[in-house]
């Protein structure tokens, strides 16, 4: 009997002392917890014993810096016909069918307020001009625009004068020889990329003849278009006009209309 009173005392002493060391671990730890977080917070669960803690988060990612807005499609600005000019290096030009003439130009931009073009026009083929137009820029405030500009060249026509009856001397009061200074007004008043632009041109052409009739002719050209921007590059071109002729054998006014394409590059 007291071998038996011996054995369970020693098994109370082991299980109370095992019961001592958990709730001193548990002690410690809720010390450690309670030493960790701020006051006033929540203490965390003690953890259950045979399972890991959960890993620290740490702190949160740094806000991703704001992304640069997109560019803003550049304005067509630019014509031959129109705009200010093409801009130091910058090359344009057009090519417009009509009547009476078919009419294919390119640009290039000396400055940004110079551009030297040359071009090729004819009268469905029964004249060819050869013609060269140096531009500047005067003036540009809230969309309107001032520019003046000087155009010659040469003309070869398929008959003569005295076999032409109202061909294309008499449609377009041009000869062998051309000079036309002009000044021209434009206005583009949106900032819109596909911004419409609108022109105004008044020349004066004085056409010198080398065969064999009155030396020289004097005109007058007015001339109005409309640009419809399709892209930064190309617009659609619309013009309307009037040829006042002052050569007695050529027609006193011709109306003159044109469709076509303008580039920039």
């Amino acid at each position: 009997m007291t071998r038996w009173l011996a054995i369970i005392a020693v098994i109370a002493g082991v299980a109370h002392a095992s019961e001592g060391s958990d709730a001193g671990a548990q002690t410690d730890w809720q010390r450690e917890q309670m030493a960790s977080e701020p006051t006033g917070a929540e203490p965390s669960p003690p953890p259950v014993p045979g399972q890991a803690a959960a890993p620290n988060p740490g702190p949160p990612p740094p806000p991703l810096p704001n992304q640069p807005a997109p560019p803003k499609p550049e304005l067509q600005a630019t014509s031959l016909l129109g705009g200010r000019a093409l801009g130091h290096l910058r090359v344009g030009g057009h090519v417009t069918l009509g009547f009476p003439m078919i009419d294919l130009r390119i640009g290039l931009g000396l400055s940004d307020r110079f551009d030297l073009s040359v071009g090729y026009s004819t009268y469905y083929f029964l004249s060819h001009e050869l013609l060269g137009q140096l531009r500047v820029e005067l003036f540009e405030a809230a969309g309107f625009r001032l520019m003046l500009s000087v155009f010659g060249g040469g003309a070869f026509f398929t008959q003569t004068p005295q076999e032409e009856e109202r061909g294309a001397r008499w449609l377009t009061g041009h000869r062998n020889i051309n000079v036309s200074p002009g000044i021209l007004a434009s206005y583009q008043g949106s900032h819109h990329p596909r911004a419409a632009r609108f022109s105004l041109e008044v020349r004066y052409w004085l056409a010198i003849s080398t065969q064999g009739e009155a030396l020289l002719g004097h005109n007058v050209v007015v001339r109005g278009t409309a640009e419809l921007p399709l892209s930064n590059r190309v617009a659609f071109l619309l013009s309307f006009g009037l040829d006042v002729h002052g050569r007695a054998e050529d027609s006193i006014v011709m109306p003159s209309s044109t469709l076509g394409i303008s580039l920039n590059f």
